[in-house]
């Protein structure tokens, strides 16, 4: 597949740099779809320089911003090129054990935002286009970017990761959010909408797959990480678990996005999951086709799409007031915890209570002593005395 015009997201380092980069060497118009320009430049001017023929463009788009993303389609279309692949690379992953959720101008948690509705939004608005060029050659594809970690099971029980709940989809419930089940959340989520939109394009010529490529440390990925475990991923981990194959590397990352994107064998083919370069299946909850519905209603909800029910996002509570909740909440539970103290003490008095009681319903029988031979004379002989005298 060569001579296509191709957007990949989040194309200004790593493993979406590298995707970028290997499409242009394929001589494909690329366009580099990134919320930072000047990132996204001097990337293009990387691939130039090795590649002064190459097809690399910029244009902007943030996908935590719904007006960006619409904004990008609507000057994508001004430039009047087909669109043969689409690929939904640009991800954040927040500290995985930040407790702070972080909002976009929608009021929408920031990680949903960018990793599931911003790319649910721009997949949706750029779905004519992608008909247009299937209808024509009969291959258009969409590929979406996700982590073996939109599996509860592949993540560590101190990431406060927990199952998708429906009804608190932006994590506001008390104790819900952490950085990392956000990032979770927002990649089963994807999943899910990829299983969902290959149902609906069916005998359109568009066929739609996930990938994960892999635990890649040396991509930006990690970024908002402390330094510390930037450091720790970047070159001692990283290159400790590529010795064992279990990390890989950018370019290896990459390849496993690009042959989705490229390769012949994967004309037609729609509605997977690919792991390690193979089919593989994905998490238990992602399997539910009836969630795969009720995702697509919600992504087109929150997003303001045309033809789905809008869906509100709460507004986030002001600092202050979000202080005095925690405050609150801090004393309600110390509350709890003063009234499970109190109920055990009354416990205790209780058990002592009934213990006392059960003493004092148990009667001790002393024990019977032996009668003495001459009080045995003296009533036997009362007995006879009053015993009636025959006539």
């Amino acid at each position: 597949m060569t001579g296509r015009t191709i957007i990949v997201t989040g194309a200004s380092s790593g493993i979406g740099y590298e995707v970028a980069r290997y499409l242009c060497e394929g001589g494909n118009d690329t366009i580099l779809a990134c919320r930072d320009e000047n990132k996204a430049k001097t990337a293009i001017e990387k691939i130039k320089n090795a590649n002064p023929n190459a097809l690399a463009t910029f244009m902007k788009v943030d996908l935590s911003d719904f007006s960006s993303i619409r904004k990008f389609v609507e000057e994508f279309r001004s430039t009047g090129k087909k669109l043969h692949v689409l690929v939904n690379n640009a991800g954040i992953l927040l500290n995985k054990k930040d407790l702070d959720r972080q909002f976009n101008g929608d009021n929408i948690e920031l990680t949903m935002a960018t990793n599931f509705f911003g790319p649910f939004l721009l997949t949706n608005l750029l779905l004519e286009d992608l008909k247009t060029t299937g209808a024509d050659s009969g291959d258009a594809r969409i590929v979406n970017v996700v982590t073996r970690l939109h599996d509860v099971n592949n993540c560590r029980k101190q990431w406060n990761v927990q199952p998708l709940d429906f009804e608190d989809i932006l994590l506001a419930k008390e104790g819900a959010y952490s950085g990392m089940n956000a990032y979770k959340n927002s990649k089963a989520c994807t999943i899910m909408m990829t299983y969902e939109l290959a149902k609906r394009l069916e005998g359109t010529g568009v066929s739609v797959n996930c990938v994960c490529p892999g635990f890649v440390p040396a991509t930006d990925i990690s970024r908002q990480q402390s330094t510390t475990v930037r450091l720790l991923h970047r070159y001692v981990i990283g290159p400790v678990l590529r010795v064992s194959k279990q990390a890989k590397s950018v370019s290896q990352g990459a390849a496993a996005i690009y042959s989705l994107v490229l390769d012949e064998k994967f004309k037609g083919v729609s509605g997977k999951y690919y792991q390690n370069n193979t089919e593989a299946e994905s998490s238990a909850e992602t399997q539910d086709k009836e969630k795969w519905e009720t995702i697509w209603k919600i992504g087109g909800g929150y997003s303001k799409m045309d033809g789905f029910e809008p869906i509100e996002a709460p507004i986030p509570p002001p600092p202050e007031e979000k202080k005095k909740l925690e405050e609150n909440g801090k004393e309600e539970s110390n509350e709890k915890e003063e009234e499970k103290e109190e109920n055990k003490e009354e416990e205790k008095k209780d058990v002592k209570k009934e213990q006392s009681d059960e003493k004092k319903d148990v009667e001790i029988e002393e024990p019977k002593k032996e009668m003495e031979p001459e009080d045995k004379e003296k009533i036997k002989s009362e007995i006879i005395e009053a015993k009636p005298q025959e006539a």
